[in-house]
């Protein structure tokens, strides 16, 4: 049991969040195919696919924007070279704005593909990306933002 807990410890930071992104697509794709009795019926699958990858890409766009704008790191797998606590722009709504695009875009991904158990893959992915990546992220940046980071966080939501 510990040693089970020391390997599920070491996907900590270790999954780049765009990887996660093209592994859930694929994974929603894939299984549709097991699980037909799950799909549904949809109208405009291709206009909401399109229009949630824009609005999900746009958002992405904004918060890499930002950061390179406070001339602060954007690699999600080492948030301890962060220079800079970027809470203007998206950032003032959101503190993951680069991980709600990507949600969006495997929301509008799902819906595509007209199947339920997408959206469970969607949580998952909420799930994974908190405790992988989230957590671990805010961790770093509390150390070395202390109190600023604090208040930061009780200002602005996780997600949205």
């Amino acid at each position: 049991d510990i040693l089970w807990n020391e390997n599920f410890m070491n996907l900590e930071l270790k999954v780049p969040p765009l990887i996660l992104l093209v592994f859930s697509m694929i994974l929603i794709y894939s299984i549709r195919y097991f699980a037909i009795f799950y799909s549904f019926e949809v109208i405009y699958a291709k206009e909401v696919f399109i229009f949630f990858c824009l609005i999900g890409l746009m958002i992405m766009f904004l918060g890499e924007f930002q950061f390179k704008k406070e001339s602060t790191t954007v690699n999600p797998l080492d948030p301890s070279q962060a220079s800079k606590l970027v809470q203007s722009g998206i950032y003032q709504w959101t503190r993951n704005p680069m991980y709600l695009g990507m949600f969006l875009i495997l929301v509008g991904f799902g819906y595509y593909c007209a199947f339920y158990l997408g959206f469970v893959v969607c949580i998952m992915f909420v799930l994974y990306m908190n405790r992988f990546q989230i957590q671990i992220e805010e961790k770093a940046l509390q150390k070395i933002f202390h109190q600023d980071y604090g208040d930061y966080c009780f200002k602005v939501r996780r997600w949205i």
